[in-house]
């Protein structure tokens, strides 16, 4: 059997222009991604490293990280990404704190930004502001929709208490909103009077607005309507298998990594 003239053996095997680029960029998402993870860390990791470790059967919080590590470096390379769309390459590190640190999950996380145009910074710094409060309410970590109802009574912004979470905490507390008691002095001694006040669940009365420039208030239902599934579950805590897939792990492997 002859060979057409002008024929490629070689052509079958060869990746396109456009799927050399693409792999190329996803290679260098993948290295940035990783990077990020190692900083936050403090200890410099690599994707084999990161497998070994999120594979172990006994849960620690060491299988914990390093599975929520293989999810942030997962979503960032998935191609046509949610994330990377939402967050841009100058947000890969703040949203892999997001997710290591306090484990955000991505829908929580999109859903945040895209109902405030906020940063990938500024998201964080949302889970920030309610890691804090949980440090303050013996570990009990707010809902987002008890966060936005605090913060549209004390007229601050959710841009504000994203960009300066420790004001927005220092807000909190000042209005009463995470104090279970009160310390008093009785005489010669000091009292703990518990229970004087409700540890952070602020409800909302009317429709208070939880943005700026919203004088009829739409903007607000529409806000509160939007979040309302996926704000308001519960915190999750169990981390799913999301960083698994075999394709998470073929992207891997195809990265060279």
């Amino acid at each position: 059997m002859t060979m057409h003239e002008g024929s490629n053996p070689a052509a079958h095997n060869t990746p396109s222009d456009s799927q050399a680029l693409s792999l190329a960029v996803r290679r260098e998402l993948a290295l940035q991604a990783t990077d990020a993870v190692s900083e936050i860390l403090d200890v410099d990791v690599t994707i084999r490293s990161l497998l070994y470790a999120a594979e172990t059967e006994k849960p620690t919080r060491d299988r914990l990280i390093a599975r929520r590590a293989l999810r942030t470096i997962k979503a960032v390379i998935d191609e046509d990404s949610r994330v990377m769309k939402a967050i841009g390459q100058d947000g890969i590190y703040d949203y892999a704190e997001g997710v290591i640190n306090y484990g955000a999950s991505d829908n929580k996380y999109l859903a945040l930004v895209e109902a405030f145009q906020l940063s990938a910074a500024e998201a964080t710094g949302l889970y920030a502001l309610r890691e804090q409060i949980a440090e303050q309410t013996n570990g009990k970590k707010p809902g987002f929709d008890q966060i936005l109802d605090a913060l549209s009574k004390l007229s601050m912004s959710v841009y504000e208490a994203a960009n300066d979470p420790e004001s927005a905490l220092a807000a909190f507390d000042e209005a009463g909103f995470i104090t279970d008691h009160v310390t008093y002095e009785r005489f010669d001694r000091m009292v703990d009077k518990q229970f004087d006040m409700a540890i952070f669940h602020p409800k909302q009365i009317g429709l208070d607005r939880i943005v700026e420039g919203d004088p009829d208030g739409s903007r607000t239902e529409a806000i509160q309507d939007g979040l309302k599934e996926e704000l308001r579950r519960p915190v999750e805590e169990v981390e799913d298998e999301s960083w698994r897939p075999a394709s998470s792990v073929d992207y891997l492997k195809i990265l060279g990594l």
